[in-house]
């Protein structure tokens, strides 16, 4: 550490009592945060008088590490203000790397005590020194956290400034995607808070960054949405400029070009963004071909309607495919006809009846159950059975003897027979 003049002096004996009031002892128990956190702002104060800037950054932040303790009565408040007076001190010693690294831990501790303004004030002068830096990277992010700061404060009227600058480090940054999603968070802030002539400038300010890049779909997507969302864009200065803008694109019209970046309106827009619009090139990769006169032709030949003749014939095929298609769906599937009631189901059924009348005539009769059918199905078929039998019986016992002696000789010739067949 430095030493030289009378304020580096007096801050080194209240950065030794910082330290002394940090320690412990015997008697002495507990840590004097807050008695150490008054000693070492006044050594960084007098350092800071003492241009002694490195020791005066150190002094600081001590400071802010005793108001963020929790047995410390300060607030992270108290810790923010020390990181900032941190930060001015790196600034001064041309260091703005750790510069910015303290606001932005300054910023912090402002948010954790509901302080968005002090936190918004710190990083728009981090923002600053990013871009002095030509860090436009960082700026825009650090901008667009003070666009959030202020929406959550519900002042979105103090927001424009800082978009607008994002907007110009995204353009600076050539990351066109981010230029494009914050205009388009522009112009809707616009529309909310500011006359509508400011949110038709957006409106053209997104078509001219979208034909920088190349991209004419997106160019006439844009256009296209900016006139369905903002009223009256179409027939505004802007609109006009920007659908002439397209077209001179899609004509690949250079000339025509060249005289609509002349336009005045051009300077009412971001510096940045008028740039890119005086910038515009026609080039081959950019102007949208159109196809040749011949192409067209061959095209439209494809999908030209068929003559009548082939219309006809196709539709007669159509209309018999569409028949047989229906004949096939619509038939009833084919079942086995029932056979026909012939005469002698009908004297079964005559029978049938018969036997059931007698059966319950005899049941009155006797008092009995009669048999059942089955029962006197098995009777009969037994009767029939065994007078079949007997009929075949008295057949053979009264055949006359003239049968029963031929019988007698057939069976001598057929023994004679065999005994001829063995004598050969």
């Amino acid at each position: 550490m430095q030493r030289g003049g009378p304020k580096a002096a007096e801050a080194m004996k209240h950065l030794e009592a910082g330290e002394k009031a940090l320690k412990t002892s015997m008697f002495k128990w507990t840590p004097e945060y807050d008695i150490a956190a008054g000693e070492f702002e006044k050594a960084g104060l007098n350092f800071k008088i003492a241009k002694d800037y490195k020791n005066a950054v150190h002094a600081y932040r001590r400071a802010a590490e005793c108001h963020a303790h929790p047995k410390c009565s300060s607030t992270p408040f108290h810790a923010g203000k020390a990181l900032e007076s941190a930060a001015s001190c790196a600034k001064d010693m041309k260091d703005p790397k750790l510069s910015i690294e303290l606001i932005k831990e300054s910023a912090q501790n402002y948010r954790l005590t509901g302080k968005n303004l002090s936190a918004c004030s710190v990083l728009e002068k981090a923002a600053q020194q990013c871009e002095q830096q030509k860090d436009f990277t960082d700026a825009m992010e650090l901008y667009k956290d003070i666009v959030e700061l202020f929406e959550e404060e519900g002042k979105q009227r103090q927001s424009k400034r800082p978009l607008e600058r994002a907007i110009a480090c995204a353009v600076k940054a050539q990351d066109y995607q981010a230029a494009s999603q914050l205009l388009e968070r522009q112009s809707k802030l616009l529309l909310e808070t500011a006359t509508i002539a400011f949110a038709y400038q957006s409106g053209l300010s997104q078509v001219v960054v979208a034909l920088h890049t190349g991209d004419f779909v997106k160019a006439d997507r844009v256009f296209n949405t900016c006139a369905s969302e903002l009223n009256g864009f179409g027939s505004s200065e802007e609109g006009r400029l920007a659908s002439q803008l397209l077209e001179a694109f899609e004509s690949g019209d250079g000339l025509e070009l060249d005289s609509i970046k002349s336009n005045t309106i051009f300077k009412f827009l971001i510096p940045e963004v008028s740039s890119l619009a005086r910038g515009l090139k026609m080039d081959a990769t950019m102007a949208v071909e159109r196809a040749p006169a011949q192409e067209d032709q061959a095209r439209s030949a494809l999908f030209a309607p068929a003559p009548a003749k082939q219309q006809t014939d196709e539709a007669a095929k159509e209309k018999a495919a569409d028949e047989t298609n229906s004949s096939s769906t619509t038939a009833p599937p084919t079942t086995d006809a029932p056979p026909p009631y012939t005469e002698t189901d009908a004297h079964v059924e005559a029978a049938t009846d018969e036997m059931s009348k007698a059966a319950l005539a005899q049941q009155a009769d006797t008092g009995h159950a009669a048999p059942s059918y089955e029962e006197a199905n098995q009777d009969t078929m037994a009767k029939a059975a065994k007078e079949g039998g007997d009929a075949a019986t008295d057949a053979d016992a009264g055949a006359p003897p003239a049968q029963q002696n031929e019988q007698e000789d057939d069976d001598d010739e057929e023994e004679g027979g065999d005994e001829d067949d063995d004598i050969l």
